[in-house]
């Protein structure tokens, strides 16, 4: 995991970018990170969207906090193009209906793919991910933006 350190840290944002598959096993996850909650030296919780070759996503949350992964969405879809072909990736983190929570889109090549709704709004950080080793991706083209609520 790579973290946007000059990104900063925001209630609503968007992150995009385009990955590619580029070596290595092709039964593996690549993707980005989002409402990524950490203190000086350790994590407490972060949410990942990967893609793999075979079009698969998984849409992950992981709470370092309790020691919990959840596996909130995986499936195999024709939104996700295979092998080395580019697919473009994004989170954003929006306000919510309730005052004080967020909902969070999770979007690949222009096609939402999962709404987790209701989640505390608070100023998270954001970045890039892969789920094991072994494997190389090439990400381009990264982008994160601010969200401005009126």
């Amino acid at each position: 995991m790579v973290i946007c350190e000059t990104c900063g840290k925001h209630t609503y944002y968007r992150e995009s970018v385009d990955v590619t598959y580029v070596d290595g096993p092709t039964d593996r996850f690549f993707g980005i990170v989002g409402l990524v909650n950490a203190g000086a030296n350790h994590l407490d919780r972060v949410i990942y969207l990967g893609v793999s070759t075979w079009q698969v996503y998984v849409i992950r949350d992981y709470d370092y906090k309790d020691g919990v992964l959840n596996e909130l969405n995986s499936n195999v879809t024709g939104y996700i193009n295979p092998s080395k072909a580019t697919n473009h990736i994004m989170i954003e983190v929006k306000p919510a209906a309730q005052p004080n929570l967020v909902d969070v889109y999770f979007t690949v090549n222009n096609e939402i793919l999962y709404v987790l709704y209701s989640q505390p709004a608070v100023p998270t950080l954001a970045g890039l991910g892969m789920s094991f080793h072994s494997m190389t991706a090439a990400f381009s083209n990264f982008a994160y933006e601010e969200i401005e609520v009126k």
